[in-house]
C-alpha cells in the first residue's frame, strides 16, 4: 500500500508527524474520493442508516438557557425529539445551580395564592369550612387548615424524620427489621403529606 502513495508519504517531514506511526500520518493526510458505483438514492439511504446508528448525548446548561417559553418537561421532550433526528439519544443530562430547580408552574402558584388567602380568611373567622379538616395520620380534627399544617409539621414530620434517622444509622439485620416495622407508618405519612 505504501508504494501507491510514495509522493504523499515522502512530503510529510515535520518532527511531530515523524513521532507518529507512519500509517496514522498517511491516513490523516489522504482523502479518498467516493466510489464510482454510488448514485444519489444510495447515498441518502446510507446517510439515513448512519444517522440511525449514531449515538447522541444531550448536555443542557439550564443556567444559561432556561426553558422560558415552555414548561421544563415539555422543553426536555422537544429537545429530545429534535436531537433524535441526529441518531439514537443515549443519555440526557441537565446542569444547573439550585435556583434553577425552583420552577413552579403557574397553575400551582395560583392555587397556593388562593389557599393562602383562604387560610387568612379562616384565621380571621370570616369564613368557616363546612367540614372540619382532619389529619390523615392520627385522625385529629381541626377547624382551620393552618392549624392542621402546624400540627402535621410539629408532630408527624418530626416523627417521620426520627424514623428515617433511625433506619439510616442502623446496619444489617437491624436495619431490615426497622424498615419492616416502620413501612406502614411511612406509607401512611407519605399519603398524608400529599394532601397537606
Amino acid at each position: 500500500m505504501l508504494h501507491k502513495f510514495p509522493n504523499i508519504f515522502n512530503s510529510i517531514q515535520s518532527t511531530r508527524i515523524k513521532a507518529l506511526n507512519p500509517w496514522n500520518s498517511l491516513y490523516r493526510y489522504c482523502h479518498f474520493k467516493k466510489k464510482v458505483g454510488f448514485d444519489s438514492l444510495n447515498s441518502t439511504s446510507t446517510l439515513a442508516s448512519k444517522t440511525a446508528q449514531n449515538s447522541v448525548a444531550i448536555f443542557w446548561d439550564l443556567d444559561n438557557k432556561p426553558p422560558n417559553s415552555f414548561p421544563p418537561f415539555e422543553a426536555a421532550i422537544k429537545l429530545k425529539t429534535a436531537a433524535s433526528s441526529f441518531g439514537v439519544v443515549r443519555s440526557m443530562v441537565a446542569y444547573a445551580n439550585h435556583h434553577a430547580f425552583g420552577y413552579v408552574p403557574k397553575v400551582v402558584r395560583e392555587q397556593r395564592k388562593e389557599r393562602k388567602l383562604l387560610n387568612q380568611l379562616e384565621n380571621k373567622g370570616v369564613i368557616k369550612s363546612v367540614e372540619p379538616y382532619f389529619c390523615r395520620v392520627c385522625g385529629r380534627r381541626f377547624y382551620t387548615n393552618e392549624k392542621l399544617i402546624n400540627h402535621f409539621k410539629q408532630i408527624h414530620e418530626r416523627e417521620h424524620q426520627k424514623r428515617l434517622n433511625q433506619i439510616e444509622s442502623a446496619r444489617g439485620s437491624r436495619r431490615v427489621k426497622l424498615v419492616a416495622k416502620y413501612s406502614m407508618k411511612m406509607e401512611k405519612y407519605k399519603n398524608a403529606a400529599r394532601d397537606v
